[in-house]
């Protein structure tokens, strides 16, 4: 049995071999009847450049958005037609920092309202939602990073998650925003953001998709015009490696 590949993650090699247990012990998220509810059409990934458009986050699909300096702007992950249910997922959007940057929060866990926000806990974005019982932390170790500490050489937004061990009977079976990512501009142009090839959708026991060569499907980037003349923006702090203490 194939593991996901999000178990290559940097910083996550520890929670390898507690990651294989759930996979193997995990039942079938398949119900019955449920294989004949699924979506028709190419399974794909998609970066929503306007959630506030349309009806929301990946409704519709925006590839681009005019942002004014200095403004607060949201983005989505959208998920579109899974073969079957997803067990676990790795979102990683490359951006410019020197247009961009997505704040960093404060850790807590399960880490489901953070940025990356995904799409489930306090806020969500879609109706149905992830649903319950997701766990986004890397159990401490890999939480939803504004721009990854691993990846110094390059601006990314990360997120990992995987249900909850718990109680593993959470499941998504039709498409929708995966997360959204909050950035504030810091400068002027064309910001075209990115899935990175380590991307990932995973089913129950194996890959389904990724950006990269590995299972490819369609990844479908965005571009957010960044435009002048808006107020002047602060420095963001840097992110901790370690974190900072829960919120709330």
């Amino acid at each position: 049995m194939r593991l996901p590949l999000l178990l290559a993650l940097p910083g996550m090699v520890v929670i390898a071999g507690v990651m294989a247990l759930a996979v193997v012990a995990r039942p079938s998220l398949v119900a019955e009847g449920q294989a004949s509810s699924m979506q028709q059409g190419a399974f794909e990934l998609a970066i929503d450049a306007d959630v506030e458009n349309g009806n929301g986050a990946c409704d519709p699909i925006d590839d681009e958005a005019d942002v004014e300096a200095g403004a607060t702007h949201q983005v989505a992950v959208c998920v579109l037609n899974p073969p079957v249910p997803i067990f676990a997922f790795l979102t990683r959007v490359v951006y410019d920092g020197q247009l961009n940057r997505a704040p960093e929060l404060p850790d807590v866990l399960p880490a489901l309202d953070d940025n990356p926000d995904a799409n489930a806990g306090d806020t969500t974005f879609s109706s149905p939602d992830l649903g319950a019982r997701w766990n986004c932390s890397g159990f401490g170790i890999y939480p939803p990073r504004g721009d990854d500490e691993y990846t110094p050489e390059k601006q990314d937004a990360v997120l990992a998650c995987i249900p909850d061990l718990r109680d593993p009977d959470t499941t998504l079976v039709q498409g929708g925003p995966l997360a959204v990512i909050t950035f504030q501009a810091v400068g002027q142009g064309d910001d075209h953001l990115e899935f990175d090839p380590t991307t990932e959708i995973s089913g129950e026991s194996t890959t389904i998709g990724t950006c990269g060569e590995v299972s490819p499907i369609s990844c479908r980037d965005a571009v957010l015009h960044n435009a002048g003349g808006g107020p002047a923006v602060a420095a963001l702090p840097e992110a901790s490696p370690e974190g900072s203490p829960g919120r709330r």
